[in-house]
């Protein structure tokens, strides 16, 4: 039986190694090191040699995932800690003492490995760490939530309908995270809305001077007395309310106008963190509820809108424990939609307002209230070396 079997699969070294599976990430050099060991050792001639051979590729399947995160396109904020392997925030010989959760930790080797930019999911967990309802508990939901995948079934339908694909594998490429986020690290999220197709006027001849009239101008059918709208051809001309709660509930800000209207291309946003309940564990309570193509399925219908939304992590005042896919949150920027188009381009960056200089402040800020020296740990870690 062969000792070190060795093979390449996409961007991984795989094999085994005295008779145990390994995988770890293909460079050039260390696959041509390991096939000249797989080599030799299935030519080695005593049991001598062999342990040798073993010897020199055992380091091989040591994955230096020190190295690779903190070498990586993106990684250059992120430390990993000696003593526990764990990813912290880093920046000027300080870290975070919040651990990113394993699930995100995962996702930034995952990301590594496949030579994806991390840069924005770092930026995207700096965001959290700011975030003034912070808990590991919190934390941990949070990444699960950034890392939980949906089907989209119209894709699905399409793929097997059209393109004839298995329904297995028309799932496997139909499945998407639930929410992204942008390269500035704001969550993209979704916000099921109604349209406000009415408006009060002031008419002297009714009791109290007002009237609600349409919004809309309209044609009329002269035979079948049908109304036809006159819709304008931007979404920032339209108006719209959310679509359960409409009118009623604690009143929020669009722009500079107070109430229960919503328009794209203008912050929408609670003025206190008391209209927001914070507790993961309740739903349907007060604050301003979105989420991904998990949560808003359960809202749309023929009558709704769907807005597109920039939500900052810091403003995220609870995640749906339940799984539901909804946060409740204090302010995002809806941005556009799938039913219209809009007269402007929002870029992610122009709601974020960041820069790169902004970008290592924020970071500076994330950790300033716990933080780590770097070369403490250091320290310590060569101290407990000297003492085995």
């Amino acid at each position: 039986m062969s000792q070190i079997i060795v093979n390449r699969v996409n961007d991984s070294i795989t094999g085994s190694y005295k008779g145990k599976p390994f995988g770890v990430t293909f460079s050039e050099q260390k696959y041509a090191q390991m096939k000249e060991l797989e080599s030799k050792a299935n030519a080695a001639t005593s049991m001598e040699e062999l342990a040798l051979l073993l010897e020199d590729f055992e380091p091989l399947i040591q994955e230096n995932y020190k190295e690779i995160i903190e070498h990586a396109k993106g990684g250059q904020h992120l430390f990993v800690n000696p003593h526990n392997g764990k990813l912290y925030l880093a920046i000027n010989g300080k870290v975070s003492s919040k651990p990113i959760p394993k699930s995100l930790a995962d996702r930034i080797i995952t990301s590594v490995e496949k030579n994806i930019d991390v840069l924005p999911l770092v930026k995207c967990w700096t965001r959290f760490l700011r975030n003034p309802w912070y808990t590991d508990a919190k934390a941990k939901l949070f990444a699960e939530y950034i890392n939980t995948t949906d089907v989209n079934t119209d894709l699905y339908n399409k793929l097997v309908d059209k393109e004839g694909l298995t329904p297995e594998v028309a799932s496997a490429r139909a499945t998407q995270y639930d929410v992204n986020f942008t390269e500035e690290g704001l969550l993209v999220t979704l916000k099921v809305v109604r349209e406000v197709d009415w408006k009060f006027v002031s008419d002297d001849t009714q009791p109290n001077g007002v009237k609600k009239v349409d919004r809309f101008a309209f044609e009329v059918d002269e035979f079948s007395g049908l109304k036809t709208y006159k819709k304008p051809e931007f979404m920032e001309q339209r108006v719209f309310e959310p679509a359960v709660q409409k009118q009623s509930g604690d009143s929020f800000f669009s722009d500079d106008y107070e109430g229960h209207i919503i328009r794209v291309g203008k912050a929408v946003y609670l003025d206190s963190w008391d209209k927001v309940n914070t507790d993961d564990s309740h739903s349907c309570v007060k604050g301003i509820h979105l989420g991904g193509s998990r949560y808003v399925r359960n809202f749309q219908d023929d009558d709704t809108i769907t807005l597109t939304c920039f939500v900052d992590p810091m403003f995220i005042g609870a995640i749906d424990k339940a799984g539901t896919g909804a946060l409740r949150v204090l302010k995002f920027f809806p941005y556009g939609s799938f039913q219209g188009i809009t007269k402007s381009i929002y870029h992610s960056s122009q709601y974020a307002q960041l820069t790169d200089a902004e970008y290592s402040k924020l970071i500076e800020e994330a950790v300033e209230a716990s933080q780590q020296d770097v070369d403490k740990i250091a320290a310590d870690l060569e101290e407990k070396k000297n003492l085995l």
